[in-house]
């Protein structure tokens, strides 16, 4: 409960209390970075209000509210923008956190962590997941570009879109696919389907042959992703 209370009390604060306007008084000012960092600690303190006679709790409430006010100062310093700083960023804290959870954690809760940590990683169900994961998004798109590459020229430049947008709107479809499957929900894949041939019908109607690239793409990605998808859930019927 410690874990999650200092998480939620970090999502909160990174993502519920900051409007725009802000974030943008945060970076222009020091004052508003460490009433940022303020709300973190308030926020902790809240959740953890039963307790605050532990005074080592205190103790890593303060220290993690000065690392959050660090960790958001030498950010703005870099003026790093995008997915990759943000993604950064978020790892930082996190990190933070679990490190001072596992400072606070008692030996015993060590040794349980460990044990857990040896048997998530063991597990062949989780195995099988990570693989079929990583061959629905990585694998799948090297497969499925290889396999709608030889009709891309038949079409105009200006029909095919932005530029890798589409093989990651096929990674998502393809997530989906594979998450309905696995949780029984096979009326949801057709929802996918139609919602994608809506949004894609414009373009279809005027030229043919973007409409014939667009079937071969999505089939061959819809076709891939169940084939895949029924696959993982047989296997996980063994364990």
């Amino acid at each position: 409960m410690l874990l999650i209370k200092l998480l939620l009390a970090h999502l909160i604060t990174d993502f519920m209390t900051q409007t725009k306007d802000f974030i943008e008084r945060k970076r222009r000012s020091k004052l508003w970075l460490l009433l940022h960092a303020a709300v973190f600690i308030v926020l902790s303190f809240l959740l953890l209000l039963d307790e605050m006679s532990n005074w080592k709790i205190m103790i890593a409430i303060a220290g993690l509210g000065i690392t959050h006010y660090l960790v958001d100062l030498i950010k703005i310093n870099l003026k790093k923008e995008g997915l990759g700083s943000f993604l950064i960023d978020q790892a930082v804290h996190v990190l933070l956190i679990l490190i001072a959870y596992l400072l606070l954690e008692p030996v015993g809760g060590y040794l349980n962590i460990l044990n857990k940590t040896h048997l998530l990683i063991n597990s062949p169900r989780l195995l099988i997941i990570l693989s079929s994961l990583l061959l629905v998004t990585s694998v799948g798109s090297i497969l499925i570009d290889n396999i709608i590459s030889r009709f891309k020229s038949r079409i105009s430049e200006n029909k095919i879109g932005i530029e890798s947008a589409g093989k990651y709107i096929g990674v998502v479809e393809r997530l989906l696919i594979f998450t309905f499957i696995l949780t029984g929900n096979l009326t949801a894949v057709g929802f996918i389907f139609t919602a994608k041939a809506i949004i894609r019908f414009p373009a279809a109607r005027e030229e043919l042959h973007f409409a014939e690239y667009f079937l071969v793409g999505t089939l061959t990605s819809f076709t891939y992703a169940t084939i895949l998808s029924l696959l993982t859930k047989y296997l996980l019927g063994y364990f």
